[in-house]
């Protein structure tokens, strides 16, 4: 059954961070942005691997942020 859907969504204007948190509902046809306060942002600031990200949990991915770091 569907509950939630979050997005992390980066976008300059929408938090300090750079980044904002919608959350959608079954019936949403959209989503606010999660409060300026809300502890998603706290959590990936302190916790995320790579710009808010959890990049840590994802290997593929962690192997092309290193190859694409390497090559800069």
């Amino acid at each position: 059954d569907f509950r939630l859907l979050e997005a992390h969504v980066k976008k300059a204007d929408v938090h300090e961070s750079g980044w904002g948190f919608y959350v959608f509902g079954p019936n949403d046809e959209s989503a606010a942005i999660s409060a300026p306060d809300a502890p998603c942002y706290s959590c990936h600031s302190e916790n995320a691997d790579f710009d808010n990200n959890f990049s840590q949990f994802y290997p593929k991915l962690r192997q092309r942020l290193a190859a694409s770091s390497s090559s800069d």
